[in-house]
C-alpha cells in the first residue's frame, strides 16, 4: 500500500514538473514574441523618421537655385546685347536639373513687343517638351518678370522663377515695368480697359462651353 501512496505521489510531482515547465516554457515564448513585436515596432518607426528625413532633405535639395543656370541666363541676355536684339534680359527654363528651353529679349529683331527674355525661353521649353504645360519646371532670369510675362508664366503651370534684378533696378536703366504694376494695382490708368458688348461675346463663350473641348 506504501508503494502504491508512493509511486502515486511521484506521478503527481512529475507531472506537477511538467505542468510548470511548459508554462514556464508558454511565458518565455510569449515575452519573447512581445520583445520582438517591440523591436520590430521600434525598428519601423526608425525607418518611418528616416524616409521623411530624407524626403525632407531630398525637397530642400531639389529647391535650391543653382548660380550656374542663372550665368546660363546671364549669357543669353549677353548674345541680345551684342547682336541688337533687345535689352539685358535672358531667361532659362529647367526641369530635373536639365536646361529645356532658353532665349533672350528680340523686341528689336522681331518687332514684337511680346519677345521677352521669359517669353522667348517658353516658347521654346514649349517646343522642345512637345506641350504647353511646364508643370515641375523652374524659370531662371536676370530680372524680375514683367506682369505680360508672370502671366505667361502662371499659364504655363511653372511654380518657380528665381530672378536677379528687381524692377526698379530695370526702372534705375530706363525700363518702364512700374508703369504697368500701377495700372494693375488701379493707381492710375495709362491703358482704358472697359466692358463692351458682353451679352454678344457671351454666345461666343456658351458656343464653347457646350463642347468637349480642353479648357485653356
Amino acid at each position: 500500500m506504501t508503494t502504491v501512496i508512493a509511486r502515486r505521489t511521484l506521478a503527481s510531482l512529475c507531472i506537477a514538473f511538467i505542468l510548470a515547465i511548459s508554462l514556464s516554457g508558454c511565458s518565455s515564448t510569449e515575452n519573447n514574441q512581445s520583445a520582438q513585436e517591440q523591436q520590430s515596432a521600434s525598428q519601423a518607426q526608425t525607418t518611418d523618421q528616416n524616409s521623411s528625413e530624407d524626403a525632407n532633405n531630398s525637397e530642400g535639395t531639389e529647391m535650391q537655385p543653382s548660380s550656374d543656370f542663372m550665368q546660363v541666363a546671364i549669357d543669353e541676355a549677353y548674345q541680345g546685347i551684342q547682336a541688337g536684339d533687345g535689352g539685358p534680359f535672358g531667361s532659362v527654363i529647367v526641369k530635373n536639373g536639365e536646361i529645356v528651353g532658353q532665349g533672350h529679349n528680340r523686341v528689336l529683331a522681331e518687332n514684337d513687343p511680346t519677345c521677352h527674355g521669359e517669353m522667348e525661353a517658353i516658347r521654346d521649353a514649349c517646343k522642345n517638351l512637345g506641350t504647353h504645360d511646364l508643370s515641375g519646371c523652374e524659370l531662371y532670369t536676370t530680372a524680375e518678370p514683367c506682369p505680360m510675362c508672370l502671366g505667361a508664366i502662371l499659364w504655363s503651370n511653372m511654380s518657380q522663377v528665381y530672378y536677379g534684378c528687381t524692377r526698379q533696378d530695370s526702372a534705375e536703366i530706363g525700363f518702364r515695368d512700374d508703369a504697368f504694376y500701377r495700372q494693375l494695382n488701379g493707381e492710375e490708368e495709362t491703358v482704358s480697359v472697359q466692358e463692351f458688348d458682353r451679352e454678344t461675346c457671351l454666345e461666343l463663350f456658351n458656343d464653347y462651353a457646350a463642347e468637349d473641348a480642353q479648357r485653356y
